[in-house]
């Protein structure tokens, strides 16, 4: 009975669901599997406050375009004029549910160019961990070379450097997977003696041909091994609890259900929340316990806010009771209600007359 309290299950947190990190299947071709985010707010730069950021899974050729808002055509025309007119359509676009993202011009954008889109669950930056890391590093070397709020200016350098470095996982740089070359970048002004020589024409163009039909794709490497743990009953249970990772006051209740399982697989679930069917993380989750399967599902709102400890409560006027103390409570300077102790309650009534 215990363990079947609804209140303790919606309130009390215990041990975090964390499963394991699953891999996408390597792609095809190069630019055929991309992943899109967007970054900001920023302080205005020239107009704009956001990026929208695209890198290749397959390559890892990072793209970010500033953009004034975050709308969802602002957002569709950055991909047509940044990407696909540059490295064509690609096979499957991999974002978040942002609203841009889920919006029915997204959506429309999808059967016109004919590419597949892919939607990571709610509150799980990990499933689109790839753009993300390329996040963290694009904010780490904007903060470093800023003087001011002018991030304009210093976001070309910054894409070149990401763009050059070289990829341990890849052993080559995301240019030269991209053009067949590094990138000239400043300082490197005098050509290499004992670099390789090619011959203009379409020579150079079979040879080049030639290096990209050897380019196999690498999976991408986790950095880390984080401890995974998974509820013994989450796997068979017929109602589950969501853990509420939005931001949320002090005394809301971080789960909210509980809600029907309607399909289950090893990383996320589809429930029935609102009447319509929803799929959510499996690391958002924990096991319904009830000693009535059929308790309805609820999301608990905050309590209403207690008076405060120190507030003093309004005081009774003697005169207005007939003028006389009573023998058995009375009230300090304070509001607060207290009992006298019977040896104390006659010296009291004398000192009244």
């Amino acid at each position: 009975m215990v363990r079947a309290c609804h209140s303790c299950q919606t309130s009390k947190i215990g041990r975090h669901t964390k499963t394991a990190l699953n891999s996408f299947d390597p792609p095809d071709r190069r630019f055929g599997d991309i992943h899109v985010d967007l970054v900001g707010p920023f302080p205005p730069s020239e107009g704009c406050t956001y990026l929208f950021t695209i890198i290749d899974r397959f390559i890892r050729w990072p793209e970010a375009v500033p953009i004034q808002n975050a709308e969802a055509p602002t957002c569709a025309r950055a991909l047509l004029r940044n990407w696909i007119a540059r490295f064509g359509v690609p096979d499957s676009i991999t974002s978040d549910q942002g609203p841009q993202f889920t919006s029915s011009l997204w959506r429309e954008l999808h059967n016109v160019l004919g590419c597949s889109p892919k939607h990571t669950t709610a509150y799980h930056p990990q499933s689109n961990g790839m753009v993300e890391r390329f996040h963290r590093s694009l904010k780490a070397a904007l903060k470093a070379r800023l003087l001011g709020p002018g991030w304009m200016d210093e976001l070309p350098i910054v894409l070149l450097g990401i763009c050059s470095t070289w990829k341990e996982d890849l052993d080559a740089a995301p240019a030269l997977l991209t053009y067949g070359t590094n990138l000239g970048i400043p300082g490197d002004f005098f050509p290499s003696t004992s670099a390789e020589r090619i011959s203009p024409g379409s020579i150079f163009v079979r040879h080049l041909q030639k290096n990209f039909r050897k380019l196999s794709p690498f999976s991408p490497v986790h950095h880390g091994t984080a401890k995974t743990y998974l509820p013994r009953d989450l796997m068979s249970a017929e109602q589950v609890y969501v853990r509420h990772d939005a931001h949320r006051g002090p005394l809301v209740r971080p789960y909210d259900g509980p809600f029907k399982v309607l399909c289950r697989s090893n990383k996320h679930f589809d429930i029935l929340r609102h009447n319509k069917p929803t799929q959510v993380s499996i690391d958002r989750l924990k096991p319904a316990y009830s000693a009535d399967p059929k308790f309805p599902p609820t999301t608990v709102q905050p309590p209403a806010q207690a008076p405060h400890p120190h507030a003093q409560a309004p005081r009774v006027d003697d005169n207005a009771r007939g003028g006389t103390i009573s023998d058995t409570q009375s009230s300090t300077r304070s509001g607060r209600n207290i009992k006298r102790p019977i040896r104390y309650r006659t010296i009291l009534s004398a000192r009244s007359f």
